[in-house]
């Protein structure tokens, strides 16, 4: 099966400050971020990765954690608690249209039918991706599934496009995004001289000329640096500081705007130019303080 967990506070039983869910939709209850780290076997490491994004989305809450910014990550296969690890890398179809089912399906659909569209963006417009290496394999499996759903039950190709371009995706350390296909609203966040972060020649070329910046795709953009090529998630998240802060700038702005959506009747999409913007003013304010 897929598991869904949730950062939380930390208790006397709850040491670590993570619970599985069960017992509700947590993506149509409200914003979250779903993380997907590459090689999630082991909870400490899904634990570990959930507490890094925690500290990007919410440092200045006590245990980083804020009911309104719920961060989650996703384990595959059988848990075996005697090693505290699970069985799969990637959900098994059958794992993966179960889950497509419970948790994805009442984000568009009534008794088997077709919602509103403004209402399916307003629910897509909770979640947040973010992946990490192959992790983002697995986002596109679950696009895929998504999409096939949506279409099944009669939803157009534009319909789908304009309901799945409220899904935020940030991509790290991986394949960039718009070699995938995605709909979703989608950024590669990565160094250049990590082999794992598939640039071509001249974009390497260029952002090693401009130390950092974006990379303009056909259909989403990328944010990249000329680092030493270590291929770390806590590299990514915490130690440096150009990527972690432009990181934690795009989920904010994800996060805010699903939580504006929230009590609106109208939708403001998120867009490209809403996420360049801010990037724009997370550089001024820094330059400022130089």
């Amino acid at each position: 099966m897929v598991h869904i967990f949730e950062k939380t506070c930390k208790t006397e039983n709850n040491e670590f400050g993570i619970r599985e869910i069960t017992d509700e939709n947590p993506l149509k209850n409200g914003p979250c971020i779903i993380t997907i780290i590459a090689l999630p076997i082991f909870l400490k490491n899904i634990n570990g990765s959930l507490r890094q994004v925690a500290n990007l989305v919410n440092p200045d809450i006590d245990y980083n954690y804020d009911p309104d910014r719920r961060i989650l990550g996703l384990g595959f296969g059988d848990y075996i608690e005697q090693y505290d690890k699970f069985t799969g890398i990637f959900p098994k179809q059958e794992e993966l249209d179960e889950f497509l089912n419970k948790y994805f399906l009442p984000l568009f659909s009534d008794n088997g039918k077709k919602i509103d569209v403004v209402q399916a963006m307003k629910n897509f417009r909770n979640i947040t991706f973010l992946t990490y290496c192959n992790g983002a394999k697995v986002f596109k499996a679950i696009e895929d599934g998504v999409k096939q759903i949506m279409s099944e039950i009669g939803y157009s190709v534009d319909e789908i496009g304009i309901i799945l371009s409220q899904v935020c995706l940030a991509a790290i350390g991986g394949n960039v995004v718009s070699r995938m296909g995605t709909s979703s609203l989608a950024i590669s966040f990565g160094d250049v001289n990590d082999y794992d972060f598939e640039q071509n020649r001249n974009t390497i070329r260029k952002i090693n000329y401009m130390r950092q910046g974006f990379i303009n795709y056909d259909s989403s953009i990328g944010y990249a640096i000329a680092g030493d090529g270590e291929h770390a998630f806590k590299k990514y998240m915490a130690e440096d500081s150009i990527l972690s802060s432009k990181i934690s700038c795009f989920l904010n702005v994800s996060i805010d705007n699903a939580l504006r959506n929230r009590n609106n009747d109208i939708i403001e999409p998120i867009t490209y130019e809403k996420i360049q913007n801010a990037f724009a003013d997370l550089d001024n304010s820094n330059n400022k303080t130089l």
